[in-house]
């Protein structure tokens, strides 16, 4: 019945009023009340003296743009809100108030302490701040609870919650920064229940100083659970200090891999004198440490404290390979310190192959002239000496092309001696019958002579 009177006395206090009213402080006047159509400037009706259950004071109360007609004297931040609409506890302190601003567009409560108490802001007997729940406006302060500003770059769509931007892409779309104090790490996954025993997720982990997740030293930890195993495992770290480790928990170097890495592409060193280590763990003092250095590409071999290096091979810039030897002379592609074996040396030379000698043009040396090469020089024409030998090496083409020449001319040099043979051993075939035929006669004369001699 109360609650009945109470809905038919507020409907019948806004619509119809005809009476005296103060300008100041809450309206007592009584009378009579007829229908009649009003503006209410820098006016407020108090409707706390309508029927109503025995609890504590209590005041709904709705204002008109002027704030000096509300209990305390002044309005939230000292500003005109537009028609307001007041539901207040405790008249005498004000607890526990809600506003609703009209014009202005926002809904903000506040929170004080008894008259005789030390209210959030710390003055005794004070109100605490305003707190802005809803507001479109820019020109509150806010007790950062709560606060949506319609500036168009925030807004909730289809289940879809947009910040800083006016498109969104998912669940949540964020244009700018983000801060968030999560404690030790938070965790994504796809379906429900996807981080239970044998399925897949992730888990994004900050190694806390407080220990609690076993991590001491800082940095960043990615855990995971597997299908096979159903245990979570680490598989990624991000020290403090910058390291990566992957498959590993310990790095120590800025990228650490436990495992195979596949490259799709170029793996690339950009820094002074770029160099790659194999470090062989299983024999002591047996790595290697490839580096580019001036241009060209040196492969040492160092011990395990770094402190032993001894280059091995050398490839320089313009295609030359030095082994065994830090340097390669001018005008070779090639330079062996020591032996070398092969079953099959292919020398194919640019120049031209000696088979020169063969033609008509060719102008053979007389054996006069290869004697007098002989005594003079102490070696053939085009062949270099013992001494420059021992000096410069020879040139494995090179020089069989200029032994090829000789063994040429050699050929030559028979071909005319066999002819010379044969010549010879024909005109021995013609004084053998000459001689047979001159003994011939002897003895035919012989006979003759013993003929004459028996006359």
């Amino acid at each position: 019945m109360k609650k009945t009177i109470l809905t038919f006395v507020l409907l019948c206090s806004i619509t119809v009023i005809n009476a005296q009213w103060t300008n100041t402080g809450d309206n007592t006047t009584s009378g009579k009340v007829t229908a009649k159509e009003y503006n209410f400037p820098n006016e407020y009706f108090d409707f706390s003296k309508m029927p109503r259950t025995q609890i504590s004071p209590m005041s709904i109360k709705l204002f008109d743009d002027y704030n000096t007609y509300r209990p305390g004297g002044s309005s939230p931040d000292n500003n005109a809100y537009g028609t307001l609409l007041a539901i207040n506890g405790r008249a005498s302190h004000w607890e526990n108030n809600i506003y609703f601003g009209a014009v202005s567009q926002k809904m903000y409560f506040r929170i004080s302490k008894y008259a005789l108490h030390t209210a959030e802001n710390g003055v005794q007997g004070d109100y605490n701040n305003w707190r802005t729940l809803l507001d479109n406006m820019s020109d509150v302060k806010s007790s950062k609870l709560l606060k949506i500003e319609g500036n168009g770059l925030n807004y909730f769509s289809n289940g879809n919650l947009s910040v800083g931007t006016t498109t969104s892409k998912g669940r949540l779309h964020v244009n700018g920064s983000i801060y968030s104090q999560i404690g030790e790490g938070f965790k994504l996954f796809g379906d429900p229940d996807y981080f239970g025993q044998y399925k897949d997720g992730i888990i994004f982990q900050m190694e806390d100083v407080n220990a609690t997740n076993g991590n001491t030293d800082g940095g960043f930890v990615f855990r995971g659970h597997t299908p096979t195993d159903g245990l979570s495992k680490e598989w990624m770290v991000i020290k403090t200090g910058g390291n990566v480790g992957i498959g590993t928990t310990t790095p120590d170097s800025k990228l650490d891999v436990a495992g195979v890495i596949t490259s799709r592409s170029e793996l690339r060193s950009k820094m002074s004198n770029p160099a790659i280590l194999l470090d062989e763990t299983d024999v002591p003092d047996k790595n290697w440490h490839i580096q580019v250095n001036g241009g060209d590409l040196k492969f040492y071999q160092v011990n395990d404290a770094r402190s032993s290096w001894s280059q091995k091979m050398l490839l320089t810039s313009d295609g030359k390979l030095g082994i065994g030897t830090t340097t390669v002379p001018s005008n070779f592609k090639l330079a062996v310190a020591g032996k070398m074996i092969s079953e099959e040396v292919t020398v194919k030379l640019q120049s031209t192959w000696p088979d020169y000698v063969f033609t008509n043009t060719y102008k053979l040396p007389t054996l006069e002239e290869v004697e007098q090469q002989i005594s003079k020089n102490g070696h053939l024409a085009n062949i270099p000496s013992a001494e420059e030998v021992e000096k410069n090496g020879i040139e494995l083409g090179e020089m069989n092309k200029k032994l090829l020449e000789k063994i040429e001319e050699l050929t030559l040099y028979t071909i005319q001696q066999q002819k010379e043979i044969k010549a010879l051993k024909k005109q021995d075939s013609k004084l053998e019958k000459l001689e047979k035929e001159n003994q011939e006669l002897k003895d035919r004369l012989s006979k003759i002579e013993e003929m004459l001699s028996k006359k």
